[in-house]
């Protein structure tokens, strides 16, 4: 058979011309039919059939990285922020024209920094009376101090204040009432406009106290207003304070000076941030978790972020093996396809290697 014209045909089709149009130039040429025959069959490229066998490992290839991307999105979710209020007002009993001054108190359990709205509102026998609106951003805790001024003109009576709590489209909702009374008259009245300016006097001479109180619920700290700001002044020696202090001891004061075990999820998680700069260090400390899948997941982290395979085989539980295995695979190191043992995730594991062998090959060919 002419090999050159073989490569001359083979030529011919890669710069895109059909196969009458080369017959017809090779006629032209002098070539017989059967010789131009034997060499279009040779220099023709076998198309590549993908079987029934080839489309199951494709598909489960599919659905594994499908599972994996989901158990990622679930795992690295925010956790949902509930935030919760209480209110603490200044005094219950008060006169008309007065300030009504309450703290709003919010926590915040999620750690999660979020914005909130306040919304203040006022009624008594005759309805609404007045209604306010503050917004706070909240990460662990925050107090609002907040001064509704009531009218001169409102009458005596008892009287609810309502407060709504609103982030996220979720919303809490808290009262508190108190009473409004008659206004001893020693003077003679002053006019609505005196009253509304001297009320705003005492308000903010109240707030100059910290009404909502200093309180940081840290028993090493002592907690003190100063000019209506709340600072918090260290004690030391304490005892809770995570510092094992001059004068504690292991008995006096366990919870300092007593070395604590740390969970195995805290151990997890200095593994992950040792393997950064010392990889054998943190295969040592997953090794010391007690609990073997904690400890079988901890090497599966381990191993992605050093990308080192061999640690793959510490692991016990062949589920999670398995699972450390084939995020190689997806780095295109298919070497641990024959480590794996869940026949399903291997098939899975050499559909992916023979992708990417057609892949090399359709870029080396064009």
């Amino acid at each position: 058979m002419n090999q050159s014209l073989i490569e001359y045909i083979k030529n011919l089709i890669r710069q895109g011309y059909d196969e009458g149009t080369i017959r017809n130039t090779l006629l032209n040429a002098g070539y017989s039919p059967y010789d131009i025959d034997l060499a279009m069959r040779a220099a023709r490229v076998p198309k590549r059939i993908i079987t029934t066998k080839t489309l199951v490992f494709i598909f489960i290839a599919v659905v594994v990285v499908s599972i994996i991307v989901l158990v990622v999105i679930k795992l690295s979710a925010p956790k949902p922020v509930e935030l919760d209020l209480s209110l603490v007002p200044l005094t219950t009993t008060i006169s008309p024209g007065q300030a009504f001054i309450v703290t709003a108190k919010i926590t915040n359990p999620s750690g999660s920094s979020t914005k909130a709205i306040v919304e203040f509102s006022i009624s008594g026998p005759d309805g609404l009376v007045t209604e306010q609106t503050a917004t706070a951003t909240v990460r662990e805790k925050a107090s609002l101090p907040s001064t509704i001024i009531l009218p001169a003109t409102i009458r005596p009576g008892f009287y609810t204040l309502k407060t709504v709590l609103s982030w996220n489209k979720k919303h809490v909702e808290k009262t508190v009432n108190f009473e409004v009374t008659e206004k001893p008259i020693t003077e003679a009245p002053l006019p609505a406009e005196a009253l509304e300016k001297e009320a705003e006097a005492r308000a903010r001479e109240v707030q100059r106290l910290c009404p909502g109180g200093c309180d940081d619920y840290n028993a090493c700290t002592e907690d003190v207003c100063i000019e209506g700001t709340c600072k918090h002044i260290a004690i030391t020696p304490c005892c809770g304070n995570g510092v094992c202090e001059s004068g504690e001891t292991k008995i006096t004061c366990s919870v300092d000076c007593a070395p604590r075990e740390k969970t195995p999820g805290e151990l997890v998680i200095q593994a992950k941030t040792l393997a950064q700069t010392n990889p054998a260090q943190a295969s040592a400390v997953c090794n010391s978790i007690g609990l073997r899948d904690v400890a079988d997941e901890c090497f599966s982290e381990v191993a992605t972020i050093t990308k080192n395979k061999q640690l793959c085989e510490s692991i016990v539980d062949s589920s999670i093996r398995d699972g450390c295995y084939i995020t190689f695979a997806y780095e295109n190191d298919f070497t641990v396809c024959e480590k794996i043992e869940n026949r399903y995730t291997k098939n899975s594991c050499n559909t992916l290697k023979n992708m990417y062998k057609y892949s090399e090959m359709a870029e080396t060919q064009s």
